[in-house]
C-alpha cells in the first residue's frame, strides 16, 4: 500500500523553510555556528 501525501510543493517547502529557520534560531546551531568561527579564526 503506498501513503499518498496531502501536501503540495509549496507547502513542503514552506515547511522546509520554517525548520530551518526554527533550527538556526536554536542555542544548538549558535553553539556550532560560534564553535566553526573560532576554528577559523586559529
Amino acid at each position: 500500500m503506498t501513503r499518498v501525501s496531502k501536501f503540495t510543493i509549496p507547502q513542503l517547502v514552506d515547511m522546509g523553510d520554517r525548520r530551518s529557520a526554527a533550527l538556526q534560531l536554536s542555542d544548538t546551531f549558535r553553539e556550532i555556528k560560534l564553535t566553526l568561527l573560532a576554528r577559523a579564526a586559529y
